[in-house]
Protein backbone atom coordinates (compact mmCIF):
# COMPACT_ATOMS: atom_id res chain seq x y z
CA UNK A 1 0.00 0.00 0.00
CA UNK A 2 1.49 3.55 -0.68
CA UNK A 3 1.25 6.07 2.02
CA UNK A 4 1.70 9.91 1.44
CA UNK A 5 4.12 12.07 3.16
CA UNK A 6 2.75 13.02 6.89
CA UNK A 7 2.36 16.93 6.27
CA UNK A 8 3.36 19.20 9.28
CA UNK A 9 2.15 22.37 9.85
CA UNK A 10 4.95 23.97 12.43
CA UNK A 11 8.50 23.38 10.88
CA UNK A 12 10.40 21.69 13.78
CA UNK A 13 12.81 23.65 15.34
CA UNK A 14 16.51 22.28 14.93
CA UNK A 15 17.35 22.59 18.32
CA UNK A 16 15.46 23.82 21.31
CA UNK A 17 16.60 26.99 22.72
CA UNK A 18 15.40 26.42 26.39
CA UNK A 19 17.40 23.76 26.68
CA UNK A 20 20.15 24.94 24.77
CA UNK A 21 20.27 28.29 27.16
CA UNK A 22 20.19 25.90 30.45
CA UNK A 23 22.96 24.01 28.93
CA UNK A 24 25.12 27.13 28.25
CA UNK A 25 24.31 28.77 31.85
CA UNK A 26 25.15 25.45 33.15
CA UNK A 27 28.64 25.02 31.53
CA UNK A 28 29.99 28.59 31.33
CA UNK A 29 27.76 30.23 34.49
CA UNK A 30 29.73 31.21 37.47
CA UNK A 31 29.22 30.57 40.69
CA UNK A 32 31.11 33.31 42.20
CA UNK A 33 32.06 36.65 41.60
CA UNK A 34 34.29 36.67 38.66
CA UNK A 35 33.59 33.59 36.87
CA UNK A 36 31.27 32.13 34.45
CA UNK A 37 30.19 34.49 31.18
CA UNK A 38 32.78 36.83 32.40
CA UNK A 39 35.78 34.16 32.39
CA UNK A 40 34.04 32.75 29.45
CA UNK A 41 34.89 36.66 27.48
CA UNK A 42 38.28 37.01 29.15
CA UNK A 43 39.40 33.60 27.92
CA UNK A 44 38.53 33.98 24.45
CA UNK A 45 41.00 37.57 24.89
CA UNK A 46 44.20 35.39 25.44
CA UNK A 47 46.06 33.87 22.74
CA UNK A 48 45.62 29.89 22.51
CA UNK A 49 48.06 28.67 24.99
CA UNK A 50 49.19 25.96 22.46
CA UNK A 51 50.39 28.34 20.01
CA UNK A 52 52.29 30.52 22.34
CA UNK A 53 53.77 27.25 23.95
CA UNK A 54 55.18 26.19 19.91
CA UNK A 55 56.16 29.94 19.02
CA UNK A 56 53.90 30.03 16.33
CA UNK A 57 51.35 32.28 14.89
CA UNK A 58 47.83 32.16 15.85
CA UNK A 59 45.23 31.59 13.48
CA UNK A 60 41.66 32.25 13.81
CA UNK A 61 40.16 33.56 16.69
CA UNK A 62 40.39 32.20 20.50
CA UNK A 63 37.88 29.37 21.73
CA UNK A 64 37.52 28.54 25.06
CA UNK A 65 37.68 24.84 25.40
CA UNK A 66 37.00 22.27 28.39
CA UNK A 67 40.11 20.89 29.71
CA UNK A 68 38.05 17.89 30.27
CA UNK A 69 35.85 17.07 27.67
CA UNK A 70 31.93 17.35 28.16
CA UNK A 71 31.29 15.09 25.05
CA UNK A 72 32.82 12.15 27.42
CA UNK A 73 30.90 12.07 30.37
CA UNK A 74 31.68 15.05 32.09
CA UNK A 75 28.48 17.01 30.68
CA UNK A 76 28.55 19.36 33.63
CA UNK A 77 31.71 20.95 32.38
CA UNK A 78 32.66 24.28 34.82
CA UNK A 79 34.37 27.52 33.84
CA UNK A 80 37.35 27.05 36.07
CA UNK A 81 38.38 24.25 32.83
CA UNK A 82 38.39 26.47 30.24
CA UNK A 83 41.74 26.86 28.06
CA UNK A 84 41.84 29.59 25.20
CA UNK A 85 42.67 27.34 22.16
CA UNK A 86 42.50 28.40 18.26
CA UNK A 87 40.14 26.27 16.60
CA UNK A 88 43.30 23.95 15.09
CA UNK A 89 44.63 23.25 18.62
CA UNK A 90 41.19 22.96 19.92
CA UNK A 91 40.28 19.75 16.84
CA UNK A 92 43.33 18.51 17.80
CA UNK A 93 42.54 18.36 21.37
CA UNK A 94 39.29 16.54 20.25
CA UNK A 95 41.12 14.33 18.13
CA UNK A 96 44.10 13.05 20.49
CA UNK A 97 42.77 13.94 24.08
CA UNK A 98 44.83 15.97 26.89
CA UNK A 99 47.46 13.43 27.12
CA UNK A 100 48.38 13.72 23.74
CA UNK A 101 48.49 17.11 24.16
CA UNK A 102 50.78 17.36 26.95
CA UNK A 103 53.14 14.73 25.12
CA UNK A 104 53.16 16.84 22.08
CA UNK A 105 53.44 20.45 23.40
CA UNK A 106 54.68 19.68 27.10
CA UNK A 107 52.04 21.36 28.61
CA UNK A 108 49.92 20.33 30.99
CA UNK A 109 46.16 22.14 29.99
CA UNK A 110 44.47 20.95 33.78
CA UNK A 111 47.55 23.37 35.29
CA UNK A 112 47.10 25.94 32.65
CA UNK A 113 43.11 26.46 33.33
CA UNK A 114 43.81 26.78 37.26
CA UNK A 115 46.37 29.26 36.75
CA UNK A 116 44.15 31.54 34.39
CA UNK A 117 41.43 31.67 36.82
CA UNK A 118 43.93 32.37 39.73
CA UNK A 119 44.86 35.30 37.56
CA UNK A 120 41.80 36.18 36.12
CA UNK A 121 40.09 36.28 39.86
CA UNK A 122 43.72 38.49 41.04
CA UNK A 123 43.22 40.51 37.72
CA UNK A 124 39.30 41.75 39.04
CA UNK A 125 40.37 41.93 42.29
CA UNK A 126 38.38 39.05 43.84
CA UNK A 127 41.29 37.51 45.33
Amino acid sequence: MKRSEIKRFTPIRRANPERRARKYARNFSGDGEGGGIEHDTWIRARYCCLCVAARVPQVGPTQAAHVIARGMGAAKGRWTDLVPLCPQHHELQGRIGNGGIAKTFDVDLGYVAKRLVREHLEEIGAI
